[in-house]
């Protein structure tokens, strides 16, 4: 597939026409290491049935693809039609999509992706650039999948999202359609200011963010670096972060972890250049424990922020010798003694 012009048809049939190629048997197919021009999604091949067991592969080597107008579309796409087509085909398909770059153009807002994938077990996003877009990797009803050091740069609202189809297809609900046991594995921001978040986990247990990089300096600023929400995630609600490194400024919380229901997060390995809330615990209902661990450095204005009465806390080696600060604005609280573990009651 050359890079036959400026004109975004060819190119954009030659992608569509390479996936459709897929669905009839070539499971692989191969860029060349030049530019791409597009300004329409390109369907990712479908599993139609749950017994056609299907590893669909590409290999970008290097390959740039490029927006070349300022309408908001996704680059890459595939979601079920609904529930039941999910469930049947989930298990049943896995993508491979490394070494490529996806450049976006379109303005904040309009609800540009890079990678929106719905329905897939055990796929690997690897090695990806994504940049200018409302959002850079979507990936629903993915269990057991990973991204992997992947890069997100001057992204408007999130870099990386494992969710359910809830609100997406119909038939999907929170509970039916988790993206459970998926992973964040050495990947990359670049903070745009006013971004939402970096990572955005909801309604999925068992999920891990691991070795996560965070730059763009002091005059860049974003919500949340981490945020999981279990939500209505199956009998096991838990949570895993394992090694930030922040260099850029963070407005609510460096990692956030929202659940009820006996959930269990924990935070560990944490290094932040400039002062914020370094973990935020909210507890709707019942109860939740969260175990900081580790905590490499932060600066002394930096604080902790808990919300409702069924969060406990557990430090282990995170305070490093200082008092734990409490967020007491907008609704926070300072947690009873007895919900604070191995830490020091300021």
């Amino acid at each position: 597939i050359p890079d036959i012009s400026l004109d975004d048809t060819p190119d954009w049939a030659a992608l569509q026409l390479a996936c459709k190629m897929q669905e009839a048997g070539w499971d692989a197919i191969t860029l060349t290491s030049v530019s791409y021009f597009i300004n329409r999604s390109v369907n990712l091949p479908e599993t139609k049935k749950n017994n056609e067991n299907r590893h669909f592969i590409i290999e970008g080597n290097g390959a740039e693809i490029h927006q070349t107008d300022q309408t908001a579309i996704t680059f890459f796409y595939t979601m079920p039609a609904n529930q039941k087509m999910s469930q049947d085909i989930f298990t049943a398909r896995r993508f491979t999509l490394r070494n490529f770059g996806i450049y976006g153009k379109s303005p904040a807002g309009l609800g540009s992706k890079g990678i929106a994938i719905g329905g897939t077990f055990h796929s690997l996003i690897e090695d990806v650039i994504v940049t200018a877009l409302d959002t850079g990797i979507v990936l629903r009803h993915a269990m057991s999948c990973v991204i992997k050091r992947c890069n997100a740069v001057n992204n408007f609202s999130v870099n990386y999202f494992f969710g359910s189809g809830s609100g997406v297809w119909t038939g999907a609900t929170a509970i039916n359609s988790s993206s459970n046991q998926s992973q964040i594995i050495s990947s990359r921001s670049v903070a745009y200011t006013s971004q939402r978040a970096c990572v955005v986990i909801m309604h999925s247990s068992e999920c891990r963010v691991d070795d996560f990089t965070l730059d763009g300096g002091e005059k860049k600023h974003v919500d949340y670096v981490v945020y999981i929400n279990t939500g209505l995630a199956t009998t096991v609600k838990d949570g895993y972060v394992k090694g930030i490194h922040g260099e850029a400024m963070v407005d609510s919380a460096l990692v956030k972890f929202r659940g009820n229901g006996n959930a269990l997060f924990e935070v560990t390995d944490l290094y932040i250049q400039y002062p914020c809330t370094l973990v935020e615990l909210e507890v709707p209902s019942g109860y939740a424990q969260v175990n900081c661990r580790h905590f490499i450095y932060y600066p002394d204005r930096s604080n902790f922020a808990n919300k409702g009465n069924g969060g406990t806390w557990k430090f282990d080696d995170a305070l490093r010798g200082k008092l734990a600060v409490w967020k007491t604005s907008d609704g926070y609280t300072i947690p009873q003694k007895s919900r604070i573990l191995q830490g020091t009651n300021p």
